[in-house]
């Protein structure tokens, strides 16, 4: 049935439906992806914590039920209601929870990517704030999307008048914008400190894959552009579902990239070795082991040292753009070096 030959009052199928369909489409093969990030993590999870054994565990399952969600709703509107496009201006049931799974999810990673950035540096404990706020926010304005959509049995929130999405687009923005950010902020830092000084650089040269993991996808590159797409389609076209199909996409990023974060650690056990005990010194040596081995666990970009570190003989592992370990000697003077 061509968009002309449609009754009064039913929306463009190609803008609605159409859009519907291909972010369904899209969201399968991104929901593909993260599966086998899940299981890569389940298969390489060794001296993990029941913690983000168990984060990981709820983000899949919510992840499945966000994506059958999607699917039952499109099967409804092209299948069950295949002669009838006046359905398009009703909100089936499960069209209106798949934003509150949504958020949920997001909720959920995004929470641990604030606690990412809170660890690099007391600094960036502001923008973690500023991110965790804005997905709360997020999070009430896809609530009162749901409660409204059953209460309305209209698609009115979704096509047309959508106040709250835009504000919940808005939010999730934001907090890209502040993850996203300082996490890029550090690594550009890095880069720069380690080109200045001499014998500092851990940079070897890396495959294109490596680089495009750290620099664009553990830093939630990808998330910012699919929330900025949906926010800016959500107030260009509010008559169409366009932002909706940016939107599922910017949700399977959040596990996705999650999932990610956590793959690419290798986590070994600290075997932190004090050369000279005593008084606060071994107290030092053991909250810097403390440190290391917190960024390692939530994988955190760290900062340049500009002073030499204490003196220590520590083995850990962080990520240097990619999925590769490095074992860390910490002399008494000079720069940080790599054994390979």
């Amino acid at each position: 049935m061509s968009s002309s030959t449609l009754p009064s009052g039913v929306p463009a199928l190609d803008s609605t439906l159409g859009a519907l369909l291909i972010g369904s489409f899209l969201s399968l093969i991104l929901f593909g992806v993260a599966l086998y990030e899940g299981y890569t993590y389940f298969k390489n999870r060794h001296y993990e914590t029941a913690t983000i054994t168990t984060l990981v565990s709820v983000v899949l399952v919510f992840d499945t039920v966000h994506v059958v969600l999607i699917m039952i709703s499109a099967y409804h509107y092209t299948v069950t209601n295949f002669a009838n496009p006046a359905s398009l201006n009703t909100a089936y049931w499960s069209l209106n929870v798949v934003p509150l799974v949504g958020a949920v999810l997001s909720l959920l990673s995004q929470g641990f990517f604030a606690r990412r950035v809170s660890l690099i540096s007391p600094l960036y404990v502001v923008f973690a704030v500023i991110a965790a706020m804005g997905v709360v926010t997020a999070s009430v304005c896809t609530f009162i999307i749901t409660v409204k959509g059953f209460s309305s049995g209209t698609l009115d929130l979704v096509v047309g008048n959508h106040l709250y999405s835009e504000i919940a687009l808005g939010s999730v923005t934001l907090t890209a914008v502040c993850l996203t950010g300082s996490l890029l902020s550090v690594l550009v830092r890095a880069r720069s400190y380690q080109t200045r000084v001499p014998n500092t650089s851990d940079w070897p040269e890396h495959s294109l894959r490596k680089l495009w993991v750290v620099w664009v996808v553990n830093t939630g590159t990808l998330i910012f552009c699919a929330c900025t797409t949906a926010l800016v389609l959500a107030v260009a076209s509010p008559h169409s579902l366009w932002w909706v199909m940016f939107y599922f996409i910017s949700v399977r990023l959040d596990v996705i990239t999650l999932l990610s974060v956590l793959n690419s650690r290798r986590i070994v056990p600290v075997n932190a070795d004090v050369l000279e005990a005593g008084g606060g010194y071994g107290r030092s040596v053991l909250a810097r082991a403390n440190r290391l081995a917190t960024v390692e666990r939530w994988n955190i970009p760290e900062l340049p040292e500009e002073s030499p570190p204490a003196v220590i003989d520590i083995k850990v592992t962080h990520e240097v753009e990619g999925r590769e370990s490095a074992a860390i000697e910490i002399p008494r003077r000079g720069t940080r070096k790599f054994r390979r």
